[in-house]
């Protein structure tokens, strides 16, 4: 009878060792599905994917007047009052004008210096994630110490987004500055909530550690704030900065899209005003994409085809400002 137990046991242990190991085999090779499917979903490259959000929502460093700077490249390096017969141009304008991932030597800028020589001055003022809502302020400080014989401003495509984006952060009553107290608590806020998101990943225990809980329960930042919260309105427009861009481009008819247009126009409107006021030829440009100008983009993914797709951000620029005197 004993034998007979023991044997009872024995067996059902082995089932369970058996349905056990099988089920770990099956979690595996459904692991492995996940991560060859979902790359995304991988732990290590959600990981980089945050960090890489963290250092794009956060700004460089705020402040009230050019909304956030920083050094190097990422420094608004005005020029002193200088020779009043020495012609400048100033250039103005976003990564793009910046040369952001591109050498010294290549950058725009520093292309049309070496092209024009020392008989003119070239002022590059662009910083990455700039926009309209701070060109204008550019322009502004700029012709008020020196004269230029031109001004050039170069408009993203990620500018009516970064418009949009940026128009929570103006300091009440007054359209011209930016609300330093409330740009700094927002930094700090984003750090601390990526910073809990990505503590998920410290413990080897914890879920996250597999590619398909991350695909079953995404990680947001959106998902760290509550709506009640004050940053609330500045993370969800951030975190669907890539799809206002898509809407910008490809769907003028829809409310987001009206809405850019109606905040960034009245910005580069200032712009043309002071150009005119200062009788300053304004030289705009409509940064064009890949998918603006082939038919087959390699980093088109962000736009729906066939391709090239209308760069809408120009003809917008050129109905309006095309017949305008000295644009």
């Amino acid at each position: 009878m004993w034998d007979c137990n023991e044997m009872k046991l024995g067996k059902q242990f082995n089932s369970w060792v058996t349905m056990s190991v099988a089920g770990i085999i099956g979690l595996l090779l459904v692991e492995a599905a996940t991560r060859a499917l979902s790359p995304a979903a991988v732990p290590w490259r959600l990981e980089a994917r945050l960090e890489d959000e963290r250092n794009t929502l956060r700004l460089l460093r705020p402040d009230p007047t050019f909304h956030h700077i920083g050094d190097g490249i990422f420094h608004l390096n005005f020029p002193q009052r200088s020779d009043p017969h020495l012609p400048r141009i100033m250039v103005v304008g976003d990564s793009f004008a910046m040369g952001q991932g591109v050498g010294t030597s290549q950058r725009f800028g520093n292309l049309l210096q070496t092209n024009l020589g020392s008989r003119v001055a070239v002022d590059v003022l662009a910083t990455s994630s700039y926009s309209p809502v701070i060109y204008r302020n550019i322009v502004r400080t700029a012709l008020a110490t020196n004269s230029y014989c031109a001004v050039t401003v170069f408009v993203d495509q990620t500018d009516p987004a970064d418009d949009l984006v940026y128009q929570d952060d103006l300091l009440n009553g007054d359209a011209w500055q930016f609300n330093l107290a409330k740009m700094t608590d927002q930094n700090h806020a984003i750090d601390d909530a990526y910073g809990a998101l990505l503590g998920q990943f410290d413990s080897w225990m914890n879920l996250r550690h597999l590619a398909i809980y991350n695909v079953l329960n995404p990680l947001s930042i959106v998902s760290a704030f509550k709506p009640a919260d004050v940053h609330y309105h500045y993370i969800c427009l951030s975190a669907s900065r890539t799809s206002l861009i898509q809407t910008f481009a490809q769907e003028p008819a829809v409310a987001e899209s009206l809405q850019m247009e109606a905040l960034m126009m009245p910005h580069i409107d200032q712009i043309v005003a002071m150009c005119q006021d200062h009788k300053v030829p304004l030289f705009l440009a409509a940064n064009p994409w890949e998918a603006m100008c082939s038919p087959d983009p390699k980093n088109g993914v962000r736009f729906r085809g066939p391709f090239p797709i209308e760069n809408r951000l120009e003809r917008l620029l050129n109905d309006r400002y095309g017949s305008l005197s000295g644009v």
